[in-house]
């Protein structure tokens, strides 16, 4: 299997995005002529957590595009809230039974952010008790 490198620069490559950005956070780089030094990440939206705030326990469901697990969320004010933790199985998302309406086939993909990444934040639109990125 061919393994895919990260860069930003063709002549620096790195086996993963987390090695490049050390590398980067302690030297820099050029663009168009310009050197470039990295001096912090971007950070989180509103909806977005940090990996460590979330705890995933044991698989409660099984579907045809992933499953469900139990899970304790650490909210940015430090509350703890239990929550259901839904997961993708890769290249499940867009499988669609050939028989599927065109129109929830569209609607399924557009609110599974699959064409408007940018509409996570309204995923309480569509009958989900609170969605947690």
């Amino acid at each position: 299997m061919k393994s895919e490198k990260v860069y930003l620069d063709p002549k620096m490559k790195f086996d993963n995005p987390a090695e490049m950005f050390d590398y980067y956070n302690k030297n820099s780089f050029t663009i168009n002529n310009k050197e470039i030094f990295l001096t912090r990440g971007i950070g989180l939206t509103d909806w977005e957590f940090e990996h460590k705030s979330v705890q995933v326990g044991k698989i409660i469901g099984r579907g045809q595009f992933g499953e469900v697990r139990r899970g304790k969320l650490t909210l940015k004010t430090g509350a703890v809230v239990f929550v259901a933790i839904k997961s993708i199985i890769e290249g499940k998302l867009c499988e669609f039974p050939s028989d599927a309406p065109g129109d929830l086939v569209k609607y399924v993909k557009e609110k599974m952010w699959n064409k408007n990444p940018e509409q996570r934040e309204q995923m309480d639109k569509v009958h989900i008790l609170a969605c947690f990125a």
